[in-house]
């Protein structure tokens, strides 16, 4: 045959091997749907209004939420998936004193966030696993109103920060042995927008969290 027949079936073989191999692939592959549900404590960080950081007029809040996810699985243990999901945060409000002795009380703060991302996952739903993910969407600021003593005269109800939504990112680890799983991250969400009675113009959001999670396959 020569070398052209030589090369001829050559690449015949190689074609037909890669498509042994693609069908290999293909029937190793597979989906598994996940439902995440989660409780979290979270801090958080940033100038909340003048002198005035988070941590000094919120204190430590507590939250739930879910997760949806579609898992592909392209080789045993390893896995790539997207989600979507949202929770709701509540930071009960503090009441703070400034050097020249202004006063800032509070209300509780609420905010809710939704999210879409990717997940990388190490090991299986049912035995031992460690995954990653990294979200990003929108967070949205309930109306928060303060008590205030400002230059020795007492105000209340002042409107802090006014109704308002701004981009929101996230990113955490899990560890877990089957559906529970516990792990933390960090979150990033521009501020609240200003309220109409008091001029604090706040930073960023920033927030540190742990959490417990239940996993549920289908």
């Amino acid at each position: 045959m020569g070398f052209l027949g030589s090369a001829v079936l050559w690449a015949v073989a190689a074609c037909a091997q890669d498509g042994l191999l693609e069908r290999d692939l293909d029937d190793q592959a597979s989906t598994v749907g996940s439902v995440t549900v989660w409780a979290r404590a979270a801090g958080l960080k940033g100038t909340a209004a003048g002198d005035f950081d988070y941590p000094d007029l919120f204190n430590p809040g507590f939250g739930v939420g879910m997760e949806i996810a579609q898992f592909w699985s392209w080789e045993p243990g390893q896995t790539m998936s997207y989600f979507i999901g949202g929770g709701f945060m509540f930071y009960d409000g503090d009441e703070k004193k400034d050097f020249v002795g202004d006063t800032l009380s509070p209300d509780r703060l609420l905010t809710g966030t939704v999210l879409a991302g990717v997940r990388a996952q190490v090991g299986s739903l049912q035995e031992w696993h460690m995954d990653g993910y990294l979200g990003a969407g929108v967070i949205l600021y309930e109306e928060v109103e303060a008590d205030a003593i400002i230059s020795g005269v007492p105000r209340t109800g002042l409107e802090m920060f006014a109704r308002s939504a701004n981009m929101a990112g996230e990113g955490g680890l899990r560890f877990g042995y089957g559906p529970l799983t516990v792990g933390g991250g960090v979150g990033y969400a521009g501020p609240p927008k200003d309220g109409s009675d008091l001029a604090v113009e706040p930073d960023p959001l920033i927030t540190y969290f742990g959490e417990v999670a239940l996993n549920l396959s289908f």
